[in-house]
């Protein structure tokens, strides 16, 4: 299992640092971890973060999953080069990332055909 971290540029005594799985031979990959740090009172208290909702730490993050929670967070589908230009990414990567993702994390929305808007693909359950 590989993981890496990334640390933000903290508030004084207080820091924030993300641990991001990249690799796992056994299984799928871990959900990333966020951790806050505060150094204040002589000792040292830790803490839970988002690591994806901290922008410095998110740069970590799998791309598709920066899509996914920029997509949610938008409550609208998107094209490419306006999650390309959210993300700070090219838009070549976010549009073969979202094509590698199409029917199990996004979906193709329906619009007038002049460019190709992305949604989040979300499945409903049913009681049985």
């Amino acid at each position: 299992m590989t993981w890496y971290m990334r640390r933000n540029e903290g508030h004084g005594e207080r820091y924030s640092v993300g641990m991001f799985n990249k690799k796992h031979n056994l299984g799928p990959r871990s959900r990333s971890i966020g951790l806050t740090l505060d150094y204040s009172d002589g000792g040292l208290v830790f803490g839970r973060t988002d690591a994806v909702g901290d922008a410095a730490l998110a740069v970590g993050e799998r791309l598709s999953l920066r899509i996914h929670r920029t997509l949610l967070d938008a409550k609208a589908p998107m094209s490419y080069a306006q999650l390309a230009d959210v993300l700070d990414s090219d838009p070549k990567v976010v549009a073969e990332t979202c094509r590698r993702g199409l029917g199990t994390m996004f979906t193709k929305v329906p619009n007038d055909g002049r460019e190709v808007l992305i949604g989040v693909l979300i499945r409903e359950v049913k009681a049985v």
